[in-house]
């Protein structure tokens, strides 16, 4: 926060955990994404519309509930033309980047798989259309165990998404369909995620950049700044894409979690916390954040660059706490916006980014060449981290920085 908006008290990082706790509290109480739809007379469920099945059956004109997730579809004349199975089983923690992943998955008569479906959830629109692109039709022609029993590999770039596509195909056919075609059929264990080649070196980077924080001389003596910045870019960000957002911190204040795809995420972000909670300074965001580094190495590129002075900063930090509260707001009233567009972080896998943040990251990249780190200053994310702050005359500030 900015030097003359920030609350120099010890209750500050208290009120923050408040906050989140009472905002979680709230959100714990969804149920489904597609709670608010308006119910299709032609179909028996919220969960889908008719337009949904059309998707897998276009001659499809009303929908019967047959048992449990599986509905019988029909056509005009009322003959059965196949069914519609809505996965994944509510019992199965299966979570993408930022919630559940609801699946239709579409079988003919002969309980051969049709197609793949993908219904509204909150993962970025442009992640869910790719993984939809590449995954859609992974599964035709197969036979329903056929297509549990298929191993089908991660969309890159879309990992915990496709992941979480892949994982409730095998789970709905598994539990929904499976067990009255064979019933003494064992069931398939949950596929196991092989450590991504980004994850590890993600952990290599963590060692190193942490012993610059915690031993600054030794960084500085060796001079591993600049090139810690560049790897700073090139690791969490273009090739592991493993950073603290807003989507994520999200999808974890509505119980949204898992192991496989957010257990380094969730590493991550209790050093981002705790280092300003126990020593007044951040951590993650002038040591990890690939955003910042990249801003860091653009201000390196002509030295004439200008700290805004106090006027500037005090508005900088307004519109960074008027951003939070913009998010908090849609989070409450479930708004549908994606907070991706909020934050320039999506840009580093720039083929499934929003465009929102596209924009974001290349302004404030050319900003960076006449200021130091101007996102950081209004950055919604850093503004989070920085109410866990502790206050101390040690801790460092973005205009410190640079």
């Amino acid at each position: 926060m900015i030097r003359g908006t920030a609350i120099r008290t010890t209750w500050r990082p208290l009120l923050t955990g408040v906050i989140l706790v009472v905002t979680a509290l709230v959100l714990r109480g969804e149920v489904t994404f597609s709670d608010d739809q308006k119910r299709d007379p032609s179909v028996p469920t919220e969960r889908f519309t008719l337009a949904d099945v059309r998707e897998l059956f276009p001659r499809a004109e009303t929908v019967e509930h047959a048992d449990g997730d599986v509905y019988v579809v029909h056509d005009a004349d009322g003959a059965g033309t196949g069914t519609v199975v809505y996965g994944p089983p509510e019992d199965r923690s299966i979570i993408g980047f930022v919630g559940r992943v609801p699946i239709l998955i579409g079988l003919d008569t002969e309980d051969r798989v049709l197609g793949v479906h993908l219904l509204p959830s909150r993962e970025t629109d442009e992640y869910a259309q790719t993984v939809a692109r590449e995954l859609g039709n992974a599964w035709n022609d197969l036979s329903a165990a056929e297509a549990a029993a298929l191993d089908v590999d991660t969309v890159s770039g879309a990992t915990s998404t496709s992941y979480a596509v892949i994982e409730g195909v095998a789970a709905t056919l598994e539990s929904a369909v499976l067990p009255s075609l064979d019933p003494e059929r064992e069931a398939r264990p949950p596929k196991r995620l092989t450590p991504r080649l980004g994850d590890v070196l993600v952990v290599g980077f963590l060692g190193v950049s942490l012993m610059t924080f915690l031993l600054p001389r030794i960084g500085a003596r060796l001079r591993l700044r600049l090139p810690l910045l560049a790897l700073a870019v090139l690791i969490p960000g273009l090739l592991a894409n493993t950073m603290l957002s807003l989507p994520l911190a999200a999808a974890w204040l509505r119980g949204a979690f898992s192991w496989r795809g957010h257990g380094l995420l969730l590493f991550i972000g209790l050093l981002a916390v705790a280092f300003p909670l126990l020593r007044g300074r951040h951590y993650y965001c002038y040591h990890y954040c690939p955003y910042g580094a990249a801003q860091e190495l653009a201000g390196k590129m002509w030295r004439g660059r200008k700290t805004p002075g106090p006027a500037v900063r005090r508005l900088a930090g307004i519109l960074r706490l008027v951003l939070l509260a913009a998010a908090l707001g849609i989070l409450l009233l479930d708004a549908g916006i994606d907070l991706a567009g909020f934050e320039p972080f999506a840009a580093f896998y720039w083929t499934h980014a929003p465009w929102a943040s596209l924009v974001l990251a290349g302004s404030f990249l050319l900003l960076s060449v006449w200021t130091p780190r101007p996102w950081c200053r209004i950055c919604p994310t850093g503004g989070l981290l920085e109410g866990f702050r502790r206050s101390t005359r040690r801790g460092r500030r973005p205009e410190e920085v640079g």
